[in-house]
């Protein structure tokens, strides 16, 4: 997730995992601050895979007086949102209201905003561990702050950092030893306190939010995905073409056996397995870690009866099937979210990503284009005719895509010849004209930052 929904969920106190609100629409639906369109450096969810949102801290590249600017509108903008009025996206947060300066104006989950006085401690209106989570809270965000993490941000990551406490019952116990009643024998025996600070310190080292808690929502699955480092963090753009599919396959049975290259975490192919309940899959992972995960989250959501894990390459993917799959036919849907990021732009990936994530989940090569035409290749000899192939690529790639099918259909497939629209055949167009042989392209589909983010292909 990125820094977007973590503002967002944190000022909404919109935890999708719990109201059922994709990422995606959450932001879809927030102020035009957010959602104007930009460029895609990066993974986003925030950062998506790779995109224009940050990571639990930021993963896009962009200049720091430019984040602060662009979140502190956002965050006046929020306060009048009809949305948070209407309580459409109701519930309890942490909110850190003002900058870390303004000594302890922060509203703790389910307690107003508003400044502790000695008064209002004198009068009994503070209890105390509404008084010690302020000034906990107030302390964190400085810490994050002094680390190199702008205002805005910061106050985000400790909002969830102190609802995952609450959520875990760390608050709870304390409630009782506070009022004098003990604390629960099945609570957190570790205090709040130092719990909270080990989070922050970590969260200063610039890991994201995600791998720190160890789970994130991800719609429309009912229960958070387990993450862990370096496996990549699932992003809004990716819930964007779980639904683009689940939308596809509308007034259907849905697909009965789904292919999904590059499990990671499992996201995508869990998420599939959710919404077709007669569809069985295979979540196609290299990575051994990657592979673990994607296993281990399919056995707590109930899905791993229905799901084979091939731990090997897109391109090695036929042979794994005749060799330890007892289903040997067709797939009739082809689903990726590949390594997609262009070679030359990983040095600019914010600390997030640069440090804690898996490159292997996100170098596509030198054009981004090495997995995508990997997984079009594999997708010609184990797909069914028709079987729809749908992909999250580089903001580059889809006008590629159509410059590539405009080539085939006119026959131009020469080293000297111009598309269409009289650009140049690129060496990136000519691997493209070449892999999709044999597939139709059928359409691109701009993500909610206008972004072309999105292709569906055909296997003729």
């Amino acid at each position: 997730m990125g820094r977007e929904m973590l503002l967002l969920q944190s000022q909404h106190a919109c935890h999708p995992a719990r109201i059922g609100t994709p990422n995606w629409e959450v932001l879809a639906a927030a102020p035009p601050v957010l959602r104007r369109p930009r460029p895609r450096p990066v993974l986003g969810a925030s950062v998506s895979m790779h995109q224009a949102c940050l990571a639990a801290g930021g993963w896009l590249a962009v200049s720091a007086s430019w984040r602060r600017q662009r979140f502190a509108l956002a965050l006046q903008s929020l306060r009048h949102s009809p949305k948070l009025r209407s309580g459409t996206l109701a519930g309890r947060s942490c909110q850190v209201r003002g900058s870390s300066r303004s000594q302890g104006s922060v509203a703790l989950p389910g307690r107003p905003a508003g400044r502790v006085t000695q008064a209002a401690v004198a009068d009994g209106d503070a209890e105390p561990l509404e008084l010690a989570m302020r000034t906990q809270v107030a302390g964190a965000v400085r810490r994050l702050v002094a680390a190199g993490l702008d205002e805005v941000e910061a106050a985000a990551s400790v909002r969830w950092l102190v609802d995952a406490l609450r959520r875990r019952g760390y608050l709870a116990t304390s409630e009782k030893l506070y009022r004098g009643s003990g604390g629960s024998k099945d609570g957190p025996s570790t205090p709040w306190q130092v719990k909270l600070q080990e989070w922050v310190e970590r969260r200063a080292q610039r890991e994201p939010v995600q791998y720190i808690l160890g789970s994130w929502p991800f719609y429309p699955l009912k229960e958070e995905l387990v993450l862990r480092p370096p496996v990549l963090i699932p992003r809004p753009e990716t819930e964007e073409l779980v639904d683009l599919i689940r939308q596809s396959f509308a007034g259907t049975d849905g697909p009965h056996r789904v292919v999904d290259f590059g499990s990671g975490s499992g996201a995508i192919v869990l998420a599939m397995l959710h919404y077709f309940p007669s569809a069985r899959a295979i979540a196609v992972e290299p990575f051994p870690v990657a592979a673990d995960l994607t296993m281990h989250n399919a056995e707590r959501l109930g899905f791993a009866a229905r799901l084979e894990l091939a731990n090997c390459r897109a391109g090695q993917l036929a042979s794994w099937i005749s060799q330890h799959s007892s289903n040997q036919s067709a797939f009739d849907l082809i689903v990726s979210n590949p390594p997609y990021i262009p070679s030359a732009e990983l040095p600019d990936l914010q600390p997030e990503v640069q440090v804690f994530e898996d490159h292997g989940a996100l170098d596509g090569g030198e054009d981004g284009l090495d997995i995508v035409i990997e997984v079009l290749e594999c997708a010609k000899i184990t797909g069914a005719p028709g079987v729809r192939i749908m992909l999250e690529v580089h903001h580059t790639h889809p006008p590629l895509f159509e410059t590539a099918s405009a080539v085939i259909e006119t026959g131009g497939e020469t080293r000297d010849a111009t598309s269409t629209g009289g650009a140049a055949m690129t060496p990136s167009i000519l691997r493209l004209v070449h892999a999709m042989h044999g597939l139709r392209f059928v359409r691109a589909i701009q993500d909610m930052f206008g972004q072309p983010r999105f292709v569906e292909l055909q296997v003729k």
